[in-house]
């Protein structure tokens, strides 16, 4: 098994599995460019709480960095002819813009945040003042 670390754009959205014993599997592929211009596409496995994050955050399009032990999948296809594919089991994902079109597009936490009570207003020569000593407490 050879660890290995790499980044680029994720092809699918996560896809959801249970093993026998209930256990939360996400599937997703990522393509990496390569020299040549030429795309690499290696299919990731999460488990356990990774694959909690996967299936929340990550979506077609997000640029994701990935590590973890990488290995060769080599099968023979209905038409008889060998295909090899390269997976990784994540141990990491770090997460970047997705991109939307032409645009880039940070992604937005799934979490709802939790109700703010709302307090009075503070005087504005109040917040003047706390905002002028803070200014003059820059040591530089």
């Amino acid at each position: 098994m050879i660890q290995a670390s790499f980044a680029g754009y994720v092809g699918n959205n996560p896809e959801i599995r249970y093993t026998a014993d209930q256990k939360k599997v996400v599937n997703f592929s990522v393509a990496i460019r390569m020299p040549k211009n030429q795309t690499q596409w290696v299919r990731i496995s999460t488990w356990g709480q990774l694959a909690e994050i996967a299936e929340m955050y990550i979506k077609t399009g997000q640029f994701v960095a990935v590590s973890g032990t990488l290995t060769l999948q080599n099968w023979v296809d209905g038409s008889g002819t060998k295909q090899t594919s390269l997976q990784c089991t994540a141990s990491s994902i770090t997460l970047g813009p997705s991109k939307v079109g032409n645009e880039e597009k940070t992604p937005e936490p799934a979490i709802e945040t939790p109700a703010v009570e709302t307090k009075k207003p503070v005087k504005k020569a109040a917040a003047k003042k706390t905002e002028k000593k803070e200014l003059d407490e820059i040591p530089f």
